[in-house]
């Protein structure tokens, strides 16, 4: 996979790390976001402009389920995959068979990560993942996880490997 585009659902935490490391590389972002551009911390309508986000006027699961259909594969970064929105991924993905990857906090996985990437097929990668509520201090472990491996997928991809 040559990543040419990050999408995610826009939520505080992992969603939200995945699109600052992406944009930093200069990685396309985008992605569908529950209707009023709502997050745990409260409407991020700037997320349009920002991140090429999309208003999703049909709900948490339908937004969730429009991200995995407009990808080609998910990288889940969790805490906690039993979580509703792990729940909701997980369904969504098995739903419309697409390839994944789960990253629990606590696994340096990175290398596997990256022999994933290599993998899959198609170039947009969803990342899904643990909203602050749910594991306190997820987006910046996300962030730290997701910009080292963009940025070393970018060079494998540069060099040919």
């Amino acid at each position: 996979m040559k990543i040419s585009k990050v999408v995610s659902g826009g939520q505080n935490g992992s969603d939200q790390a995945a699109l600052r490391a992406a944009k930093e590389l200069q990685i396309p972002t985008g992605g569908w976001m529950p209707k009023d551009w709502m997050t745990l911390d409260g409407p991020r309508p700037e997320f349009e402009e920002l991140y090429g986000m999309k208003e999703c006027y049909a709900g948490y699961k339908a937004r969730t389920e429009a991200n995995v259909i407009d990808s080609d594969a998910t990288l889940i970064f969790a805490s906690d995959f039993k979580s509703p929105g792990e729940r909701c991924t997980f369904n969504a993905i098995r739903k419309f068979q697409k390839p994944y990857f789960k990253v629990h906090t606590t696994e340096d996985k990175l290398e596997e990560a990256l022999a994933w990437l290599r993998w899959v097929e198609g170039s947009v990668l969803n990342v899904a993942g643990n909203s602050e509520s749910t594991s306190p201090g997820i987006g910046d472990q996300a962030y730290l996880f997701l910009f080292e491996l963009f940025r070393r997928h970018q060079i494998m991809v540069s060099d040919g490997k």
